[in-house]
């Protein structure tokens, strides 16, 4: 969770400024070549413990961004008519592959060992990059561009709105 904390913030705040598609590339490509490396340092039998500590914060790094930019993207995407729907079946699909997950990665991690469950994770990236390439710039006209603002200004008004807002919500 700490990279989740250390990068989200900064990279919402980015992405209110820029494009949340070129973040989501960028994800996508670093997870994919982390997954490609990992795959062949296993491969080649090079992997060491360090391989495991760099490749935790970069995927860190890049869960972080993807959380953070997937509901946004979706929101533009989908639309305000279809926005409910869309964030329905985004939650239907991720709380599905948290269940699945884990059972199919010991699956083929059992069968195919490490090599296998990184070569179907880089497969996987690869995929999801080539889906992203294929959304095209996202600017639906409902969208009004936020005013530039301080980057750490954005960040204090909305950590102090968090502490200070107690109405449950819902």
């Amino acid at each position: 969770m700490l990279p989740l904390v250390a990068f989200g913030l900064l990279v919402g705040a980015l992405a209110d400024r820029s494009s949340p598609r070129g973040f989501m590339i960028a994800a996508l490509s670093v997870g994919m070549t982390v997954a490609a490396i990992i795959s062949l340092l296993l491969a080649l039998d090079l992997a060491d413990y360090w391989v495991v500590a760099c490749s935790a914060v970069a995927f860190g790094a890049v869960w972080s961004m993807d959380m953070t930019l997937r509901r946004r993207l979706l929101g533009d995407v989908a639309g305000k008519e279809r926005l409910v729907t869309a964030l329905s079946f985004e939650s239907a699909t991720n709380n599905s592959t948290r269940m699945l997950g884990p059972l199919l990665s010991g699956v083929l991690y059992s069968a195919f060992g490490p090599i296998g469950a990184f070569g179907l994770m880089t497969i996987l990236y690869a995929t999801g990059l080539l889906m992203m390439l294929r959304v095209g710039h996202i600017s639906p006209s409902d969208v009004q561009p936020r005013p530039p603002t301080r980057i750490l200004t954005d960040l204090r008004e909305a950590f102090v709105l968090a502490v200070g807002d107690r109405k449950p919500r819902g």
